[in-house]
């Protein structure tokens, strides 16, 4: 799972942190990759940021898409 989805700095924007303060980036990339990975259980769908990324043959492919990042943001 990468994080080409959300960047770090929009999950600083989210907490309301210093996007300067790097003390907490491992926790919030980490916390970042988990709402990910919710999502993708709860869905039973793997994310792809575009349809020219999903491989041949994929059939629970889900685009990724803005309500999909405000979703990961809140958790």
């Amino acid at each position: 799972m990468t994080t080409e989805f959300i960047s770090l700095e929009e999950v600083k924007q989210q907490c309301y942190l210093d996007e300067s303060d790097t003390s907490e980036d491992a926790y919030l990339t980490l916390i970042m990759k988990a709402s990910l990975l919710n999502i993708e259980n709860f869905t039973n769908r793997i994310l792809y940021i575009d349809a020219a990324s999903v491989p041949e043959g994929v059939e629970n492919a889900m685009i990724w898409t803005e309500d999909l990042k405000i979703a990961a943001l809140l958790m």
